[in-house]
C-alpha cells in the first residue's frame, strides 16, 4: 500500500543510471538527460517500483514510471482508474519550499486530487491530451522536412513565450527550468508541470549540480556571466527551444558551460526565415545582457518578426526607393605593413529600371603567384562586365573598365530585364566563373611547369547582390558577408565558407568545429584550379545563393571581414554595433562611413570595404 512505501529508496544518484528508454521520445540512453530530446529521466533499478497504486477520494491512480527526482520531490506519470493519463508529484518533509500551487493555477496543469500519507504529500495532475515539450521536440526533429518553420514557432514557441510573459509579469521567474517541466494542452496552451521553483534564485548552496540540463541551461546556471539567475535565464531556455525547432537539431550538450554562441540556424536548414533566425539567436545569446529582458519583451519581438516574415512571403514585386552608400579603406594598421588595399567593390544601379549590382570582394593576402589586390580586381572587372551587359547606366563606383570591341558589341542600348531568380543565380555564377578564369589567365604565364602550385595562386572572397526592383539574389563565396537589418534585429544572410562551417555541415558538433585547428581557414573562394599536364584549368566554383524579397524599412549591408573582425570584440557585439550604426545614421552614405570609422577605431588591422543600402517606399514618379 501507499503508506508502506519507503521514499528513501527513490533517492538515487545520477551515476547509477543504466540503459533506459526515454519517456519523452523513446530513445535508448544512459544519461541523466536524453541526448535525443533533452528529456530529464531518472529511472533505474534502485528507483521507485515500476508500478505504484495510490488510492484517493477522487479515485485510484497507478504510477507507471518515475520521471525525475529533486531533493525531496518526486515526479511520475501514470493512469487513473478510468484509464486517463496523470502526473503524480510527491513531496517529503525535506522538500524545498515552493510557491503554493494554488497561486500558480493559471500557469500549471489542472489538479485532480491531493492528499497526505506517511509523512508525504501527493498531488495528482491531469495529463489528458497533454504533450510534453520533449515529446513535441522529438516529433519535430523526426519530421523536420515536412514542417514549416513559421508554423512551428507559432505552434510551440509563441505559447511558451506567452506562458513566461505571464510568469515574468508577476515578478516571478524559474531559472532552473528543465524540458520536462513544460507541457502543451489540447488547445496549444503551454503549461508548467509542478513542482517548479518559481523563485528562480540559486542562493542555497545545497542545490545539486545534476539540476543543470546540459542542453537548455544558460551559462549563468554554471556560474558564468556573474551567475545571477534572472528572467533572462528563462529567455535562454526559450531561445534554445526555438533554435531546436528551426534547425531540427538539439544544440550540443554543454554549450552554456562554454559560453558558446550557436551557429547561424541556416547552417543546418536553408528554409529558416532570416529575421526569425536572428530573433532566436538573440534569445539564445550566451550573454544575459544581450538577450531579451523577459518573456514579454521576447513575445512582442517574436510576433513582430513573424508578422514581417509572413508579409515578406506575400509581398509582390514592387519598385522601391534606394539610398546607397559605400566606403573602402586600406585600414590604419594594415597600411603600416602593406601599402596595397586588397579589398575592392563595385556598385551599379539603374534608377529607371530599379535594377542594381553590388559586389564586395576581399583578396587573400598570402599567395605566391599573383596578389590579393589583383584577385579582387578580377572580381570587380567581371562585375563591371556583367553590369554593362545588363544596363548602359554607368557604375556609381569602381574604376572605369576598358572593354574589347567584342564586349562593346554586346552592350545593349536599352535596359534589359534581369529575369527570374534562377536567371539571376546563373548570371552571378557566370560572373564569378569569369573572375576565376581571369585570375587563371593572369597568373598562368608566371607558373612553373614542374610543380602544381594551385594552392598558392591568388584568390579572393566575394559577395554579390543582383537586384531586380525589390527581388534580390545574393551570391557568396568565402567569408565576406551580407546582413539584413530590420527593426531591432540583424540577420546574417550568407554563411562563411571556412573549415568550421564545413565541419558542422559534415555532422560534427559546433563545439568541436569551433575548437578545430584552422577553423577560420577558407575552403571556398574565387581562385580555384587544377593543373593538368602543366595547364591551369578552372575548377567549377560553388557559390551559395540567397533569394530575398525586400520591403520598405529593410537595410542591406555587404562587407568584408575587415569590418567584421574589428568593429567589436566578438561577432555578436559586432553585429549589434553594425545594426546600431547603420540604423542611427542619417542616410546610407553616413552609415557606410560610420562602419569604416568604427573598424579603424577597433584596430584597422585589415582592409575595410562595405556597401549600405536603404530600401523605402517610392514616394514620387520613377
Amino acid at each position: 500500500m501507499y503508506e508502506q512505501y519507503s521514499w528513501v529508496d527513490v533517492d538515487i544518484e545520477v551515476n547509477e543510471i543504466r540503459d533506459q528508454l526515454c519517456l519523452g521520445c523513446g530513445a535508448k540512453h544512459r544519461d541523466a538527460f536524453c541526448p535525443q530530446c533533452g528529456f530529464r529521466v531518472v529511472q533505474t533499478e534502485n528507483a521507485a517500483p515500476p508500478s505504484r497504486t495510490i488510492t484517493t477520494p477522487s479515485g485510484v491512480f497507478t504510477v507507471d514510471a518515475w520521471l525525475e527526482r529533486l531533493p525531496g520531490l518526486y515526479r511520475g506519470q501514470g493512469t487513473g482508474s478510468d484509464g486517463q493519463p496523470v502526473f503524480v508529484v510527491v513531496e517529503t518533509p525535506d522538500a524545498p519550499s515552493l510557491v503554493d500551487p494554488k497561486a500558480a493555477q493559471e500557469w500549471t496543469v489542472p489538479v485532480l486530487a491531493t492528499g497526505e500519507e506517511d509523512n508525504a504529500r501527493y498531488t495528482i495532475y491531469s495529463a489528458d491530451e497533454m504533450t510534453s515539450l520533449p515529446r513535441a521536440l522529438a516529433d519535430v526533429i523526426s519530421n523536420g522536412d515536412t514542417l514549416d518553420p513559421i508554423q512551428l514557432i507559432e505552434r510551440y514557441l509563441v505559447p511558451l513565450c506567452a506562458l513566461f510573459a505571464r510568469v515574468h509579469d508577476s515578478d516571478i521567474w524559474l531559472g532552473r527550468l528543465n524540458p520536462s517541466d513544460i507541457v502543451f494542452d489540447a488547445t496549444g496552451t503551454a503549461r508548467l508541470l509542478p513542482p517548479c521553483d518559481f523563485h528562480g534564485d540559486l542562493d542555497d548552496t545545497e542545490q545539486p549540480f545534476d539540476q543543470i540540463s546540459d542542453t537548455f541551461s544558460a551559462p549563468e546556471r554554471y556560474g558564468r556571466c556573474t551567475g545571477e539567475i534572472t528572467p533572462q535565464t528563462d529567455v535562454y531556455f526559450l531561445g534554445i527551444f526555438g533554435y531546436a525547432l528551426l534547425t531540427r537539431v538539439l544544440p550540443p550538450n554543454g554549450c552554456g558551460a562554454e559560453t558558446f554562441r550557436l551557429p547561424v540556424p541556416r547552417v543546418y536548414r536553408g528554409d529558416v526565415p532570416h529575421l526569425l533566425g536572428a530573433a532566436i539567436m538573440k534569445a539564445a545569446s550566451p550573454y544575459p545582457w544581450r538577450r531579451y529582458k523577459d518573456g514579454s519583451t521576447m513575445l512582442r519581438a517574436l510576433k513582430d518578426v513573424l508578422g514581417s516574415e509572413k508579409r515578406r512571403r506575400e509581398y509582390g514585386q514592387r519598385t522601391l526607393s534606394l539610398d546607397i552608400g559605400d566606403e573602402i579603406h586600406i585600414g590604419l594598421v594594415k597600411s603600416l605593413y602593406s601599402p596595397v588595399n586588397q579589398d575592392d567593390l563595385f556598385v551599379g544601379f539603374d534608377e529607371l529600371a530599379s535594377a542594381g549590382l553590388f559586389v564586395v570582394t576581399d583578396g587573400v593576402s598570402i599567395c605566391h603567384y599573383g596578389s590579393g589586390d589583383l584577385a579582387s580586381g578580377c572580381v570587380r572587372h567581371a562585375a563591371a562586365q556583367l553590369w554593362n551587359r545588363l544596363s548602359v547606366t554607368p557604375a556609381l563606383s569602381g574604376p572605369d573598365e576598358t572593354l574589347t570591341i567584342e564586349e562593346e558589341q554586346d552592350l545593349q542600348r536599352e535596359v534589359s530585364t534581369i529575369g527570374t531568380a534562377e536567371e539571376r543565380q546563373a548570371q552571378l555564377r557566370d560572373m564569378l566563373a569569369a573572375a576565376n578564369d581571369r585570375i587563371g589567365d593572369t597568373v598562368s604565364p608566371s607558373l612553373p611547369a614542374s610543380i602544381e602550385p594551385t594552392q598558392s595562386i591568388m584568390a579572393a572572397t566575394a559577395v554579390a547582390m543582383l537586384l531586380d526592383r525589390n527581388r534580390a539574389t545574393i551570391a557568396s563565396i568565402g567569408d565576406s558577408r551580407v546582413y539584413l537589418l530590420r527593426g531591432e534585429h540583424i540577420a546574417q544572410l550568407t554563411l562563411d565558407h571556412n573549415l568550421k562551417t564545413q565541419l558542422i555541415r559534415n555532422g560534427h558538433s559546433p563545439l568541436t568545429a569551433h575548437r578545430a585547428q584552422g577553423a577560420a581557414a577558407l575552403v571556398r573562394c574565387v581562385g580555384e584550379f587544377t593543373q593538368v599536364h602543366g595547364e591551369l584549368i578552372s575548377s567549377p566554383l560553388q557559390p551559395e545563393f540567397v533569394d530575398l524579397t525586400l520591403m520598405p524599412g529593410d537595410r542591406i549591408v555587404l562587407c568584408s571581414d575587415g569590418v567584421i573582425d574589428y568593429i567589436d570584440f566578438d561577432e555578436e557585439g559586432t553585429e549589434e554595433r553594425i545594426h546600431r550604426l547603420v540604423s542611427q545614421a542619417a542616410n546610407a552614405k553616413w552609415g557606410a562611413f560610420e562602419l569604416m570609422v568604427a573598424a579603424n577605431r577597433g584596430g584597422g588591422g585589415d582592409n575595410i570595404s562595405c556597401i549600405v543600402i536603404h530600401f523605402e517606399e517610392l514616394t514620387g514618379p520613377i
